[in-house]
């Protein structure tokens, strides 16, 4: 006999990180969503911590077949993992974006509900929603990004190869800034909220969970990454989707290496583990403000924010 999964929606009128559960918020907590949530966690963090490398080694092990097999195996994938070559940044953002199949594929099999959920409140991805967060994000974050180089305009020094990692970065970045959100604010908040009915702690628990995988940090940096994670976390909530903080991953990253690229070296954007205090402050500052801009929007467009 066939097994066939019994996919459900989630309760009418909840907010983001509700869209696992079966019963209403002014119900009990169901112990098998709790129990479904904390396998859920440990899995989706096992495989961000062991499944992604995995996927990148073989993203890159078939560039270095494709490539003619240029020295070893191993020392070409050193050479992925610093950046020094745009393959690099190709494996790596396609093995983050297992991530994406990963939180897709917990939510349908193991919750059993309809993957559309994952996205937004609607349900589904509204890509209309998103590409207005995308202009605010490049008007904001750019804006806050200029000043805090001191309103300079850096000298342009393109690295090598600077045509082929404008490609990747174009074609890649939107997959890898996608990958995290749907895993952080997708797939972490909604597990957390099936068992927690505080609206609160599973948006400050996915963001220290984002900020403290992204590896060794000095405090500012690491409070930067938080407040990020806090950011992205609120608008999944009072705009009902991942699109906003999707959008502005995507915009924050963009410039992140298209002006390393321009004016230095990506590599150095990928081994940066320290940030000033007043570049942390700039940079919470310019999220927060986009956050304002994309919940004024909302308000302005009436975009729904709960299930039907």
């Amino acid at each position: 006999m066939a097994f066939k999964l019994k996919l459900k929606d989630p309760p009418a009128d909840v907010t983001y990180p509700y869209v696992l559960l079966r019963a209403p918020l002014s119900e009990p907590p169901v112990m098998s969503e709790a129990v479904k949530g904390m396998v859920g966690l440990l899995i989706a963090m096992l495989f961000f911590m062991f499944g992604v490398a995995y996927v990148m080694v073989g993203v890159g092990a078939t560039i270095w077949q494709i490539e003619g097999q240029p020295g070893s195996m191993s020392d070409f994938l050193l050479t992925l993992t610093t950046f020094t070559k745009p393959e690099g940044m190709l494996a790596r953002h396609l093995g983050m974006g297992s991530l994406i199949v990963v939180a897709f594929a917990l939510v349908t099999l193991l919750h059993q509900t309809r993957g559309r959920w994952l996205s937004s409140v609607q349900p589904g991805f509204r890509w209309r929603w998103a590409f207005i967060c995308f202009l605010a994000g490049l008007v904001v974050i750019g804006a806050f990004a200029w000043a805090s180089s001191g309103f300079t305009i850096l000298p342009i020094k393109p690295q090598a190869d600077f045509g082929v990692w404008l490609v990747v970065i174009i074609l890649t970045v939107p997959i890898q800034a996608a990958a995290e959100e749907y895993f952080f604010r997708g797939y972490l908040l909604a597990a957390l909220g099936s068992s927690a009915r505080s609206k609160w702690l599973p948006i400050i628990a996915s963001a220290l969970l984002f900020a403290v995988f992204h590896g060794t940090q000095n405090w500012a940096l690491f409070t930067e990454r938080f407040g990020f994670g806090m950011v992205a976390g609120v608008l999944a909530l009072y705009t009902g989707g991942l699109e906003a903080s999707i959008a502005v991953h995507t915009v924050n990253n963009l410039y992140a290496y298209l002006v390393a690229g321009l004016t230095s070296s990506i590599a150095q954007v990928i081994s940066t583990t320290e940030l000033t205090w007043l570049t942390a402050i700039f940079d919470i500052t310019g999220y927060a403000l986009f956050a304002l801009a994309a919940l004024w929007f909302a308000q302005k467009l009436k975009l729904p924010n709960t299930t039907p």
